[in-house]
């Protein structure tokens, strides 16, 4: 899920986007969590504000302190946080480049991947779900995806839908077994998700349900899998329609296969191995993370 630009919420600090898009460096971050990469980037600090007060003042100095450390000891080529308060007042500060390149400058009002906040709009989903007495939170996977979650362990029979909101399903996580390697020969591919399900659950369960907490991805491919069973409509068109669309978030969106950020955005970055130079992965498919953080 793409986010263009935040509506106001109440309080401070509203987002905070580091401007490598969907850089990683292992398995664990591809491209599902952001994550710093080295890259020599200059400084170019910039705030943009309607209100100020000397409260707000000493908040951007720590703001600004946090962001040059993101691009220079970090070694995140670009970052930006926007900070909105409840009286309309609004400010933007970069700090880095949005290419490391042409060193061109964060652009205040860059597009984004929100990547794993996409499992809050999933969530959101399946509970609305359960108020309409379409799920129960505490029913087996099995009843909703009959015949999915089986093998090597892993029983859909002993596992709730409750377990893989909360994490703590013991489905192994598909990113301990689809590595940033195999993403990268082909970027722009499209991926299945019952196809990314079946690679995760052809390893044993990291333990018995229930019995302990672990973040999986696999368990919010399963809860999209489980939205599209219920309603017969893909997870992103049930969000658009339940979440989206109702909050007016009129430039936040579901991409599908589509790899651009349509406007303007920093440009992604992984390094696929410790010594190797920085590979430009801002165009991929998201479908490679699907309702886990597309």
């Amino acid at each position: 899920m793409n986010v263009i630009k935040r509506r106001r919420v109440r309080g401070g600090l509203l987002t905070l986007a580091v401007a490598m898009g969907v850089a990683a460096v292992t398995p664990a971050d591809m491209p599902w969590r952001n994550t710093a990469v080295t890259a020599t980037a200059a400084e170019s600090t910039a705030a943009t504000s309607t209100t100020a007060t000397s409260a707000n003042a000493a908040d951007h100095t720590r703001l600004r302190a946090l962001l040059r450390r993101l691009t220079t000891v970090d070694g995140a080529p670009g970052a930006l946080v926007e900070v909105r308060n409840r009286h309309g007042g609004s400010s933007v500060l970069t700090s880095g480049v949005a290419d490391v390149k042409s060193h061109a400058r964060i652009h205040r009002d860059s597009r984004f991947r929100i990547g794993s906040v996409t499992k809050s709009f999933v969530a959101t989903v399946v509970l609305q779900l359960v108020g309409e007495h379409r799920v129960a939170l505490d029913a087996p996977v099995e009843r909703y995806l009959p015949g999915v979650v089986r093998g090597h362990g892993n029983d859909g029979r002993r596992i709730t839908a409750r377990q893989l909101l909360q994490h703590t399903s013991g489905v192994p996580d598909i990113l301990d077994y689809l590595t940033p390697r195999e993403i990268l020969e082909d970027p722009l591919a499209h991926h299945d998700t019952r196809d990314l399900v079946n690679i995760a659950l052809a390893h044993p369960p990291t333990f018995k349900p229930g019995t302990g907490w672990r973040y999986s991805n696999t368990g919010y491919l399963l809860a999209g899998m489980l939205i599209e069973k219920v309603t017969g409509h893909t997870y992103g068109e049930e969000i658009r329609r339940r979440v989206i669309a109702p909050l007016g978030l009129r430039e936040t969106y579901v991409p599908g296969d589509a790899p651009s950020i349509p406007g303007p955005h920093p440009r992604g970055y992984v390094r696929p191995g410790e010594d190797a130079p920085l590979m430009d992965i801002t165009e991929i498919n998201p479908s490679v993370a699907g309702p886990s953080g597309s």
